[in-house]
């Protein structure tokens, strides 16, 4: 899966604009903006998907308002890669790799 270069705009108070259940995807560039009780990103294993070995490259959250962490890897996921600005980062998963660029 590619989602890449987008404008996501999400409003609500249980909102979440991306969930990634699929494994060796690559989301990068995306803008996303909004309000949320919720996180920007959920990357979590669904039934035989096991969110797994994805890249998440230079997505941009700063317009994206939460309490929440902004990217949130729930346990069971695995290997993925996040490369981006600032953010609050939960990591319940295993050796996911997470990289912040100033």
């Amino acid at each position: 899966v590619v989602i890449a270069t987008n404008g996501i705009f999400s409003e609500g108070g249980e909102a979440v604009p991306l969930l990634v259940t699929s494994s060796e995807g690559y989301v990068a560039h995306n803008r996303i903006e909004g309000a949320s009780s919720k996180s920007a990103m959920l990357v979590m294993p669904y039934k035989s998907l096991k969110s797994n070995k994805n890249a998440f490259v230079g997505n941009d959250l700063r317009q994206f308002n939460t309490p929440a962490a902004s990217i949130v890897f729930a346990e069971g996921s695995c290997e993925n890669l996040f490369i981006g600005s600032e953010c609050k980062v939960f990591d319940s998963g295993l050796n996911n790799s997470i990289r912040m660029i100033k």
